[in-house]
């Protein structure tokens, strides 16, 4: 693949309504086709569920930007030529490429973008970021995106509308317990299998009080009330 440059186009809100609109002519176009297909079911045996579902996803398509614009008599070559020079290697062998390269009827050239479609939305993902910023000859250099990404952009709102204000809500004191007026206290001592639940009243020169250290009956049996460790509960009350 040859080398990216830095400087890709911007896409204009112009640039992408004008691509929308291409594309749902496009549909609109396949959609008016008439069936040459003799029917000679009869259509009360028909069900919904026989009916077949038209496909509408759209993540296997791509989008390049930055095309050069050709008259109808260049367009199959420009097509081969980018078939061969930056698709082809993303697609798989056995699938058609499918390349749509929309003309301007007032100009009689193409309108510079053409869309793309693979046969897995992965294809399609590897050839955006691989060949995003592609210099395609010294004047072009591609801008991809997928389709669906199209719709996205169109919507986004030309002028910053800034997200809304957030209530503040107070939240309580989590260290109300350092601010006790007479310095009482409650902490435990782990040593070896040993677990003392203490508390001290406020400053004092007597040692602080052992509030619980297990069942008296089950350490005379050598048990242990706090084997692995020990952890207050997050408001300190157990």
């Amino acid at each position: 693949m040859s080398s990216k440059n830095d400087s890709y186009i911007t896409l204009t809100r112009e640039q992408i309504a004008l691509e929308i609109a291409a594309a749902d002519a496009e549909l609109e176009e396949l959609a008016q086709l008439e069936d040459d297909v003799v029917d000679n079911v009869d259509c009360d045996e028909i069900n919904d569920e026989d009916l077949p579902q038209l496909d509408r996803t759209t993540t296997n398509v791509v989008v390049i930007d930055n095309c050069p614009k050709v008259g109808p008599e260049k367009i199959n070559k420009l097509i081969s030529v980018l078939k061969k020079k930056c698709i082809i290697p993303y697609s798989s062998k056995d699938f058609e490429i499918k390349l749509t390269m929309p003309m301007n009827p007032t100009t009689s050239k193409t309108l510079g973008f053409c869309f793309v479609e693979f046969q897995t939305s992965q294809q399609a993902r590897k050839f955006k970021v691989n060949t995003n910023g592609f210099q395609f000859d010294k004047k072009h250099n591609f801008r991809v995106n997928m389709y669906d990404e199209l719709q996205t952009f169109a919507d986004t709102k030309s002028e910053y509308q800034p997200p809304e204000e957030s209530k503040f809500d107070r939240r309580d004191d989590l260290y109300w317990w350092l601010k006790d007026g007479d310095s009482r206290d409650q902490f435990v001592i782990r040593q070896a299998k040993n677990t003392e639940v203490m508390w001290i009243d406020g400053p004092q020169i007597t040692p602080p009080d052992m509030c619980f250290d297990g069942n008296p009956a089950e350490k005379a049996q050598g048990k242990t009330w706090c084997e692995m460790e020990v952890q207050w509960s997050p408001e300190g009350l157990y």
